[in-house]
């Protein structure tokens, strides 16, 4: 039960960042039934003085399911870890939107989410996926992609790296 309690803040947490400046958000939770709670505006929740706090257990949260397998990754269906929208892709998608901004280098980020998945170099077929994005030119010439993956090579996020720090953040989906 202890480790579910830390899951759902972090699914909370998201779900009041997503309702913006909307005063209540009622949401259906897996195992504990349909909640109904006022949101603190997106604004307040990411105050300076909470941001790295905040960054940091939304990373936690992010290297626990990244231990579980799920269905593209050996493992059975989850919907925590494979579903759109689900648990991981929700906490990918805010992990890339607040350490793809720029500000963060190289370092912090591993220190953060851990080692990538993978490091792709030219030639290598991930590193042809990001090529085929329409946005590839925005970020050609980079030093490196640090590659994390949501739904093994299937559906992943990428860091841009230059100059040992992180430019920006973009996603590969499969669309299939």
């Amino acid at each position: 039960m202890l480790k579910k309690i830390p899951l759902l803040f972090i699914w909370l947490l998201l779900t009041a960042c997503q309702a913006g400046n909307n005063d209540t958000i009622t949401q259906t939770i897996p195992a504990t039934g349909t909640v109904t709670m006022t949101a603190t505006p997106a604004a307040k929740l990411m105050s300076t003085s909470q941001s790295g706090n905040e960054l940091a257990q939304l990373a936690e949260a992010y290297k626990e399911l990244r231990d579980i397998p799920g269905h593209f990754g050996g493992g059975e269906p989850n919907e925590i870890v494979d579903q759109w929208q689900g648990q991981k892709h929700l906490l990918m998608l805010e992990l890339g939107a607040r350490l793809g901004t720029g500000e963060y280098g190289r370092s912090e980020l591993v220190a953060l989410l851990g080692p990538p998945d993978h490091i792709p170099t030219e030639g290598d077929p991930l590193y042809k996926h990001i090529e085929s994005l329409p946005t590839y030119q925005t970020f050609a010439g980079s030093d490196e992609f640090l590659i994390y993956e949501w739904r093994g090579t299937h559906d992943f996020l990428f860091f841009v790296v230059h100059n040992d720090q992180v430019e920006s953040a973009g996603w590969w989906y499969a669309w299939e």
